[in-house]
């Protein structure tokens, strides 16, 4: 049975046959079977990880946060509420929670004035304190909130946004007050004006009176003058 054909006319050939029998057409020999092709070589990756470097990292992180956390649990561990009663009794509990949160402790102290005089320059100074640790806290909840929802789910993010910016602006809010109670107290007047401070436009002059207005000097109805001998 004939092996292949001439391409010229169709004739059927034998194989090894060199010439067309019908046609005399030059027949040429089939090629030698295709080398296969070179495999490309295998690329390396363009970025190397050290797979045991990164491990010892994450392991480091986890320890961090470990110990991060057992501060926090051990601070609510030993946190007693105060014994004392009334708004006094809620502040100091307030306080002496928020006081075992790093920087915390620095603001409880600046502004968490419950007795007292404050004149201008430390109320000034205070609440510049009290601002700037509020801010450190406030952009720590915006990246952990950022984090939770490109991680988890967006609204998630939002949510604990929400719960860490309540928990955060607690102290402020409170600590705000009490500062601003303690300059009033200092200009001889009662602690019940900080309302004053949440009325649209009259808040402005407010701030400004208790920012500039000196206090009485001398010992008044809230306590000694804490410029005694400066005057």
């Amino acid at each position: 049975m004939a092996s292949k054909f001439c391409p010229n006319c169709g004739a059927p050939l034998e194989a090894g046959t060199r010439f067309c029998g019908k046609c005399g057409t030059a027949i040429e020999d089939e090629p030698a079977q295709q080398q296969a092709a070179p495999q490309p070589a295998a690329q390396e990756p363009i970025v190397k990880v050290n797979t045991e470097a990164l491990q010892e990292s994450v392991q480091q992180a986890g320890r961090e946060l470990q110990e991060g956390l057992g501060e926090i649990r051990q601070g609510i561990v030993d946190f007693q509420p105060s014994t004392a009663g009334g708004w006094q009794g809620f502040v100091l509990s307030v306080a002496r929670f928020y006081s075992s949160f790093p920087l915390m402790k620095t603001l409880v102290q600046h502004m968490f004035i419950i007795e007292g005089r404050t004149n201008r320059l430390r109320y000034f100074t205070d609440a510049i304190i009290g601002t700037l640790i509020g801010c450190v806290y406030l952009a720590l909840v915006a990246i952990v909130a950022g984090i939770c929802g490109a991680a988890i789910h967006e609204g998630f993010g939002l949510l604990v946004g929400a719960v860490l910016f309540i928990a955060v602006d607690l102290p402020l809010i409170i600590g705000g007050i009490l500062l601003m109670r303690s300059r009033l107290h200092d200009m001889n007047v009662t602690g019940w004006l900080v309302i004053l401070n949440f009325i649209p436009y009259l808040n402005i002059i407010y701030g400004l009176a208790v920012l500039f207005v000196p206090g009485t000097k001398g010992p008044n109805q809230y306590g000694q003058d804490p410029l005694a001998g400066m005057h």
